[in-house]
């Protein structure tokens, strides 16, 4: 009876000492798991930190027992003391998957960045191809690594999946971004293709408009690489490929009616109607509305845009050409040919009279046209005033060392077989003077 008295006086300090040692070991856990430095080691840290908090409140209640029976209260401490370390254990797992998904996904959407800004940038015929490789390549990486980054955590395979379903969302939503920011850029993006092909020659030089060059075709030839550009940035093909021959050939038949020539070309006009409704239209035929990136309304009005931005560089063209072509064959007047006549009588008197002077003229017209021969004038004229007397600067003077040194040489050859004939004929004479002596 004095042992029950005994146990009823103590239950409080009992009770406050179990509450002690539930409040102790929870902290203990609490404290240990918040210091876990390494996510790939959570799991282990946090089973050992759990076994260590569990030991500590047993050991506790041990020490604090009166009797060898353990009450009930004890277990429903530890149950609570397990439910609490639980909790403190899904929420910093919370923390630890939305760190590690926010870095991985940092690292997504810089990785997508460069490829598909640059990629759009030079808008080759397998963009879209491109861009799938790159998507497939970079996605399958950061799922390597978010593999990686939440290995330690211990979780589930239905919560790493449901991470891993995420991360995609995110670089699909992330792709789809840029792709349309890629859009917003096209009236850019299709004059730079044109400017690239009008104004620079297969080799990637400045096109020169010289006499013989076709405007005309070159234009058409930048046009359609235009047409070209922008019928890849018309449909996403992100998913897979689509059939853009339709597409291609309504914005080529949209380049033509826009043009002077191409509505002369038109037969009759019959494709106009057609045309017209086409493109006041929302949506192309037979395609997804989702994969559309520019509907035939918005593609008429950056087909448009395109077009004034470069009328000036065409026109400028036209005109350089129209210059090469009347400076090519603009030739002397007839009044300044008889005056030249006529002026140049007595000259040509004296060269006459004077014969080692029209020698030397002639063998300075034939230098000079050996010289001229070499240079290539006319070729180099096609570059440019500037550029030509640049080049021909460089050239002159080697030009003439090797022409002097030709004709000096043939000057030479031409001199020995003179005097290798004359000794032949020497030597003849000399002979037939003897025979007759002889006889």
């Amino acid at each position: 009876e004095l042992q029950e008295k005994l146990l009823q006086l103590m239950s409080a300090a009992t009770s406050a000492q179990h509450e002690f040692c539930r409040t102790g070991a929870l902290s203990l856990y609490g404290q240990g798991i918040d210091t876990t430095a390494k996510k790939s080691q959570f799991a282990e840290d946090s089973a050992s930190l759990h076994a260590k908090a569990l030991e500590t409140f047993d050991a506790g209640i041990m020490a604090a027992s009166v009797t060898d029976e353990t009450p009930k209260e004890v277990d429903d401490l530890r149950v609570r003391l397990v439910g609490d370390m639980q909790s403190i254990h899904d929420a910093k797992v919370k923390d630890l998957k939305a760190e590690s998904m926010e870095d991985v996904k940092k690292l997504l959407s810089k990785a997508l960045y460069m490829p598909f800004t640059s990629t759009f940038e030079d808008l080759p015929e397998d963009t879209w191809s491109t861009l799938r490789g790159v998507k497939g390549k970079v996605v399958k990486e950061h799922y390597e690594l978010l593999d990686g980054e939440l290995a330690g955590l211990g979780l589930a395979a239905a919560e790493s999946h449901k991470c891993k379903a995420d991360l995609a969302a995110f670089g699909k939503e992330r792709y789809n971004n840029l792709i349309e920011e890629a859009v917003k850029s096209a009236p850019k993006i299709i004059k730079d293709k044109f400017v690239k092909a009008f104004c620079y020659d297969g080799k990637g030089m400045p096109r020169v408009w010289g006499p013989r060059v076709d405007v005309g075709e070159i234009n058409a030839a930048a046009k359609k690489e235009a047409v070209s550009a922008l019928s890849l940035l018309a449909i996403s093909q992100i998913e897979g490929d689509r059939d853009l021959s339709e597409v291609e050939e309504a914005l080529e038949t949209l380049a033509l009616a826009s043009s002077s020539s191409g509505a002369a070309s038109a037969e009759g006009g019959s494709s106009a109607p057609a045309l017209s409704s086409l493109f006041a239209s929302d949506s192309w035929p037979d395609l997804d509305r989702e994969d559309v990136l520019l509907d035939p309304i918005e593609c008429r009005s950056v087909w448009r845009q395109m077009e004034s931005e470069i009328s000036y560089t065409v026109s400028q063209a036209v005109t350089a050409h129209e210059a090469a072509k009347q400076a090519s064959n603009r030739g002397p007047p007839l009044w300044t040919i008889i005056a030249m006549l006529f002026l140049g009588w007595n000259e040509l008197m004296s060269l006459l009279y004077n014969p080692v002077l029209l020698v030397l003229l002639i063998l300075l017209f034939v230098l000079g046209r050996a010289v001229y021969t070499r240079i290539d004038l006319g070729a180099e004229l096609e570059k440019g005033f500037i550029p030509a007397l640049i080049s021909i600067s460089m050239k002159l003077t080697p030009i003439l060392i090797e022409v002097s040194q030709q004709f000096a040489w043939q000057i030479k050859e031409a001199i020995e077989k003179n005097a290798q004939a004359g000794q032949v004929q020497a030597q003849g004479a000399a002979g037939n003077s003897n025979n007759k002596k002889e006889d």
